[in-house]
């Protein structure tokens, strides 16, 4: 009697785990990330930095980044980048990293109006094309310098 219930509680527990997501997201240094596709995806290519105040509550910082271009999902830096991105099945991208900067943050190399935004913590926040799904990654710490 006990294996058969054992066995219930087992398949019940299986039955109900989480799958696993479409898009993981990992940090690399500061600013850097490599998304990992678990199935195929097509995600917008303008994706948010966001970063948590002192009450808790996270905000998109990320909208005048390379004056007003956002972060990107781009590999290198080009002068167009499509509005969405594929990512195959078991395929990875690792965007151009945030330089923690406001101006010249991803492509931007010559801005003379550049703010750091300085110690935090921070996350890349993507969205899927149709707008159906968000993908989280983890916080980082952006160090003060």
């Amino acid at each position: 009697m006990r294996t058969l219930a054992f066995l219930a509680l087992a398949a019940c527990s299986a039955a109900g785990a989480d799958p696993k997501p479409a898009l993981t997201i990992a940090n690399g240094k500061p600013g850097a990330f490599t998304l990992t596709a678990n199935e195929a995806v097509k995600l917008k290519t303008v994706a948010s930095i966001e970063r948590k105040d002192d009450k808790g509550k996270w905000a998109d910082i990320s909208k005048g980044f390379d004056v007003g271009v956002g972060y990107r999902l781009i590999a290198a830096c080009t002068d167009k980048a499509p509005e969405c991105v594929s990512i195959a099945a078991g395929g990875t991208l690792s965007p151009e990293p945030w330089t923690g900067y406001t101006c010249s943050s991803q492509c931007n190399g010559d801005c003379d109006k550049n703010g750091r935004y300085g110690e935090g913590d921070y996350r890349l926040v993507v969205t899927s094309c149709d707008g159906k799904a968000t993908f989280t990654g983890p916080v980082f710490h952006m160090p003060k310098n």
